[in-house]
């Protein structure tokens, strides 16, 4: 099994910022049906144009990079007007609309870092970039909205924040590890992969032969689930790794979701 990207602790940021993403969308334009993260390396292949919001931050110092395809950003902001019964007065409504859904994320996103410090986070201004700074880490997230409707929304954070959270997340995980744990470390899990499933009935089951077809729940382009222990830890794409398959991790999958998913 192939791990993409860094430490797992980087992931928390990520992590923070979708949470933060589902609920800011969530309160201002309805449900959020799906969402899943990838991370990108190096540049980000941003499409043209977009819309783009650098949040700084003085404490831990780095900056956040919220950058929407312009076509994606009107979707958007069409629906959280429409979900709140106003009208689109032109392109100042749209941008104001957008400042507010990205209020609502940097705050979410404060708190979880926050959370992780055990202080308050000391925010910086905020601006729509006229650069691209370097030394960034992406990601791009695909959100599906209530009405079916599909937007990316693409996530750069610069490495000095990114390892100052990393290094506060790492710090308080292994704070909460009794000494007696260490004993368990070492236990071995089960790791399967699934592609997918299918329900049928008795008879067509009992029909089945070498050679028969079962179509799964799943497409082809969409990420396989990586199962430990029979819960779903993580989903990933399948790559093929000196003549063995291997999975490399797209996203690791959030403890509430694991959860519905213990079998």
């Amino acid at each position: 099994m192939i791990m993409h990207g860094a430490i797992p602790a980087r992931s928390f940021f990520f992590e923070a910022m979708a949470d933060s993403l589902a609920r800011a969308i969530n309160a201002m334009a309805g449900e959020v049906q799906e969402m899943w993260w990838e991370p990108i390396s190096g540049a980000a292949p941003l499409s043209s144009p977009t819309v783009t919001w650098r949040q700084s931050f003085e404490n831990p110092p780095g900056s956040v990079s919220i950058s929407v395809p312009r076509s994606d950003c009107d979707r958007l902001c069409e629906q959280i007007l429409h979900s709140a019964g106003l009208e689109n007065s032109g392109p100042e409504t749209f941008r104001s609309t957008y400042l507010g859904l990205i209020e609502r994320v940097i705050e979410g996103l404060t708190r979880h870092v926050a959370s992780q410090f055990g202080t308050d986070i000391l925010r910086g201004p905020g601006a729509e970039p006229t650069d691209e700074p370097g030394h960034l880490r992406w990601a791009i997230y695909h959100i599906s909205l209530a009405d079916a409707q599909q937007v990316e929304i693409t996530i750069g954070v610069d490495t000095t924040l990114l390892d100052a959270v990393a290094d506060a997340v790492s710090n308080k995980s292994l704070a909460r590890i009794p000494k007696t744990l260490d004993r368990l470390l070492d236990v071995e899990l089960p790791v399967s992969v699934s592609f997918g499933r299918a329900q049928i009935a008795l008879k067509d089951a009992l029909k089945l032969t070498t050679g028969s077809i079962l179509e799964l729940d799943r497409t082809i382009a969409e990420p396989v689930d990586v199962i430990v222990n029979n819960c779903a830890i993580a989903r990933g794409e399948v790559v093929v790794v000196e003549g063995n398959f291997g999975v490399r991790i797209l996203q690791v999958i959030s403890r509430h979701e694991r959860l519905k998913t213990v079998s």
